[in-house]
């Protein structure tokens, strides 16, 4: 072999060392960069912190309870609907009996004895003229009050209604003088009940929204 061909042969080496060594120097870095890209992502990506469930029985701030605490007898039934279902210029007045005593029906009578009166309110006719309106606010164990409220169910002469989420039962009874209603409500814990000389149809309509606005302000 020549000595041109000598020199040729090795340069020609080198050249082909010299393109390895640079591609393979290109290509080490390259190896490298995928971790450092995972724990770029992965700091990126923070794991969420599981958020705890709410109970279901955790109380609702915005909850009205219904209470006979500190309600008073014009608060629960403002005289002007008594007014306007019993006698213009009604006189508020003590009841003559209690509620174990003036409820019609025995099961409600026997609710009330056992329960006591809360609160007891009546207004008359100006002058003393016989007939009157009597309400009574009681408050009842859960047990007590559907109790007395099956038994009011079972009883054909009420008739049930629905007066904003509390429940009623109304009747009308016969008198010597005048007929009578009889109404009674529910709503949680408290029960009101209901005897005067008004429409039977008042109590629902009148008489009960302004009972529950009292007891649930």
């Amino acid at each position: 072999m020549g000595r041109k061909q000598l020199v040729g042969c090795w340069g020609l080496a080198a050249a082909v060392a010299f393109v390895m060594t640079g591609c393979s120097a290109a290509t080490e870095p390259a190896s490298s960069a995928s971790p450092a890209t995972s724990t770029e992502s992965n700091a990126s990506t923070p794991t969420p912190t599981p958020t705890p469930m709410q109970s279901a029985e955790s109380p609702t701030p915005d909850a009205i309870t219904a209470s006979l605490d500190g309600v008073s007898c014009d608060e629960l039934v403002p005289s002007a609907i008594v007014d306007a279902n019993f006698t213009q210029g009604a006189v508020p007045s003590d009841p003559w009996d209690g509620a174990a005593a003036a409820l019609p029906d025995e099961p409600a009578r026997l609710a009330a004895e056992a329960a006591g009166d809360d609160i007891a309110c009546a207004w008359v006719f100006p002058g003393g003229s016989d007939g009157g309106v009597s309400v009574y606010g009681l408050t009842l164990t859960l047990d007590a009050r559907d109790a007395l409220v099956a038994e009011l169910r079972d009883t054909a002469a009420f008739s049930e209604g629905d007066v904003e989420g509390a429940v009623t039962f109304t009747r009308v009874e016969a008198g010597e003088i005048a007929s009578r209603t009889v109404g009674y409500l529910f709503d949680e814990s408290v029960w009101i009940a209901f005897v005067g000389n008004s429409p039977v149809a008042s109590f629902d309509r009148d008489y009960a929204p302004a009972m529950l606005a009292a007891i649930r302000s």
